[in-house]
C-alpha cells in the first residue's frame, strides 16, 4: 500500500454570526490538517441576501459568493427552526421576519407563545435544521442539510428567564437534560450537538477525501 499523502486545507468560515461560527467550529473540530480562518479577520466586505427557497440553497449561495473573493475553501451555513404543528403560520426560512426582526426578545417570545396557544405534547416540538455548503473559487463542492436538535417549546416564560439575543433557546426545553437551552452547561451543549452527528460526519468524510490521498 502506498503512503497516504496529507495536505493542509485552508478553510474560511463564511459568517460573522457568533452562533453559526460556534456550530461550524464544532463540525470541524475533530478533522486533522485544517487551518481555519474567520470572515471577520478577512478584507472581504460582502453581504449575501438569504433569499433562497431552502436552507441549503441559502448556504450554497453564501459559500459560492464568498469563495469568489478568496483562494481558501469557504464553509457557509444557514439554520432554521422548524415547528411542524404551526403549519403555514411558521416559516423556518423567515422566522425572524415572522416574530419581528426589530422587536425585543420578550416580544418575539410572546409572539411565538401566542401562536402556539392550545398546543400540547408533541405539537410543541421544535426542530433545529442546519445546512452546510463548502465552495472554492466560485464552485460548490459539497452541501448537506440535517436536523441537529429537537426540543419542545415551553408554555410560558418570564422576561428574567430570557437571555439577550438567545430568546429562542430561552424557550426550548430539552427533555434529555431536563433544562432549557440557555441553562445547558458547556459539556451538555457538546452532548446535545452529538445526538445527531450525521452532518458533522459527512463533512469530515468529504474533507478527509481531499486532505488524505
Amino acid at each position: 500500500m502506498g503512503e497516504i499523502k496529507k495536505t493542509t486545507m485552508e478553510i474560511l468560515i463564511g459568517t460573522k454570526n457568533k452562533y453559526k461560527i460556534s456550530e461550524m467550529r464544532h463540525f470541524l473540530k475533530d478533522i486533522p490538517n485544517l487551518k481555519i480562518y474567520l470572515l471577520e479577520d478577512m478584507d472581504i466586505d460582502i453581504d449575501v441576501e438569504e433569499d433562497g427557497s431552502s436552507l441549503i440553497e441559502n448556504a450554497e449561495k453564501k459559500a459560492l459568493e464568498i469563495s469568489k473573493y478568496t483562494p481558501y475553501y469557504v464553509l457557509a451555513s444557514d439554520v432554521g427552526n422548524d415547528i411542524p404543528a404551526l403549519g403555514d403560520k411558521w416559516d423556518m426560512l423567515r422566522n425572524q421576519r415572522i416574530v419581528g426582526k426589530y422587536n425585543t426578545d420578550m416580544d418575539k417570545a410572546n409572539f411565538l407563545l401566542d401562536l402556539m396557544k392550545g398546543l400540547k405534547g408533541e405539537e410543541r416540538s421544535f426542530k433545529t435544521r442546519f445546512a452546510l455548503a463548502l465552495a472554492k473559487e466560485g464552485k460548490i463542492l459539497w452541501s448537506e442539510e440535517q436536523m441537529i436538535y429537537k426540543g419542545y417549546i415551553v408554555e410560558s416564560i418570564k422576561e428574567t428567564e430570557i437571555r439577550h439575543d438567545l430568546w429562542g433557546q430561552s424557550l426550548v426545553y430539552y427533555p434529555d437534560f431536563k433544562k432549557r437551552g440557555i441553562e445547558l452547561t458547556k459539556e451538555e451543549e457538546i452532548k446535545l450537538k452529538e445526538v445527531n452527528p450525521h452532518l458533522k460526519n459527512s463533512l469530515e468524510r468529504y474533507i478527509l477525501g481531499i486532505t488524505q490521498k
